[in-house]
């Protein structure tokens, strides 16, 4: 994990601001070139996006959170709990909103 990451994640954790180069964690949100790939719902919850970007920089900042995120296939998919032995993966849309749990969040934006 770079340093960078590192640094964001435990900023974000601790609800303090920080901008490093091109990320930047602010009220409780994470932005990655200007774009909101993390967000803490009132409830405490944490959702997520790619914002588009299916990148190894968007899925490390995303990781560092505890998203576990990767490509398989060349897809993005994420680990979920598994109800079924073979159900642990979800295929994950690049430009929706996700529970880290994996249900996806639907917004009004």
């Amino acid at each position: 994990m770079k340093k960078i990451t590192r640094d964001i994640a435990i900023a974000f954790h601790q609800g303090e601001h920080l901008k490093i180069s091109n990320t930047e964690t602010k009220h409780g949100s994470i932005w990655l070139h200007g774009n909101e790939i993390v967000r803490t719902l009132n409830n405490r919850a944490i959702i997520f996006t790619l914002a588009g970007w299916n990148t190894n920089v968007t899925k490390e900042r995303l990781m560092a959170i505890g998203v576990k995120i990767y490509n398989r296939k060349k897809l993005p998919v994420m680990e979920v709990r598994a109800t079924h032995p073979d159900d642990i993966y979800r295929i994950i849309d690049e430009d929706s909103w996700y529970y880290t749990c994996g249900e996806e969040f639907k917004t009004t934006e």
